[in-house]
C-alpha cells in the first residue's frame, strides 16, 4: 500500500500534506500539546508531595510505631520520595521544552539577559543525544552581565543555529569539545562559541566569512555554512557584529551585541 502511494499524484498529495503539517507543528501544535500536558503534569506532582505530607503525618501520629509497622514506612516513604522526584524532574524537563517554543514564538522586542539565553538553549540541546553524551560542554556564563534589547524568536533561531553547526562540525572529530562563553566587553555583550572541529581549510574560512559579510544569501543547498549564513543575516538585522576565527585549534564565532542603554 505504501508503494502504491509513494508514486505519482498520491504521492505529491502526501508530500504537500506533510508539509502543511510541519508548517502547524511549531506554531499551533507542540505549544498546544504542551499545554494540554501542563495540567496533568501539574496535578500528578502536586498529589504526589500531599501524599508525601500525609505518609509522615500519619506515621508521627501512630503511637507506638512496632518495627514492622516502622520498615512498611519506610518503603512507602522511600517509593513516594521517588516518585516525587521523578516528578520533578520530568517537569524540570517540561519547562526546558514549553520555554523553548515560547522563545521561538516570542516575536515582542524586550530585555533579554543572554547568559540566561544561552543556558536555556543549551539545556534544550541535551534532547540531542549525540549533544547529551559524546559533546564535552565548557560553559563560562556570566550572569551579571546587562541585557541587551532583542526579539527572543530572532535570538533563538540564530544562537540555535550557531551551536547547531558547532555540533556538526565536530561529527568526524575524536575531541569533541563546545565552548560556549559570555562577558560584558566595553558597551557591548559578547558570546563566543568555539568548536574542535575539523580544520578549517582557506577555502572554508572564506566561505565563512563571506557568510558574514552578506545581508541576504540566497543558497540551493543546505550547507552548515549556508545555515549560519541564514543566521548571520537574521542577527546582522538586530544589529549584532559578527567575526569568524581559527584560535588555537578551536574553530570561534564572536557575536558582539550592543547592551540595553537605560541601564
Amino acid at each position: 500500500m505504501m508503494e502504491s502511494l509513494s508514486g505519482g499524484g498520491a504521492g505529491i498529495l502526501i508530500k504537500y500534506l506533510r508539509e502543511e503539517f510541519q508548517r502547524s507543528f511549531m506554531d499551533e501544535l507542540v505549544p498546544g500539546i504542551l499545554h494540554n500536558f501542563a495540567n496533568p503534569l501539574n496535578g500528578i506532582m502536586g498529589r504526589s508531595r500531599l501524599l508525601q505530607r500525609r505518609l509522615d503525618d500519619s506515621f508521627e501520629k501512630t503511637i507506638p510505631p512496632t518495627g514492622r509497622l516502622i520498615d512498611d514506612f519506610s518503603k512507602i516513604r522511600s517509593d513516594v520520595e521517588l516518585i516525587v522526584r521523578g516528578g520533578d524532574q520530568l517537569f524540570d524537563q517540561f519547562t526546558i521544552v514549553a520555554e523553548k517554543f515560547q522563545r521561538l514564538n516570542d516575536y515582542r522586542e524586550k530585555g533579554i539577559n543572554l547568559s540566561e539565553f544561552l543556558e536555556r538553549e543549551i539545556a534544550f540541546f541535551q534532547f540531542y543525544l549525540d549533544f547529551k553524551h559524546k559533546v564535552c560542554k565548557q560553559i563560562n556564563l556570566d550572569h551579571d552581565i546587562p541585557e541587551i534589547i532583542g526579539v527572543p524568536a530572532v535570538y533563538s533561531l540564530g544562537l540555535s543555529a550557531v551551536i547547531r553547526h558547532a555540533i556538526l562540525s565536530m561529527a568526524d572529530s575524536e575531541i569533541k569539545q563546545l565552548d560556549v562563553a559570555t562577558s560584558l566587553e566595553g558597551d557591548s555583550v559578547s558570546v563566543v562559541v568555539g568548536n574542535t572541529g575539523c580544520i578549517r581549510t582557506d577555502e572554508r574560512m572564506t566561505a565563512l566569512r563571506r557568510a558574514v559579510g552578506v545581508a541576504a544569501y540566497g543558497v540551493s543547498e543546505r550547507q552548515d555554512a549556508d545555515i549560519l549564513a541564514w543566521a548571520f543575516a537574521l542577527l546582522k538585522e538586530s544589529n549584532v557584529h559578527i567575526e569568524v576565527e581559527d584560535s588555537g585549534g578551536v574553530n570561534k564565532i564572536a557575536l558582539k551585541i550592543p547592551c540595553r542603554r537605560d541601564q
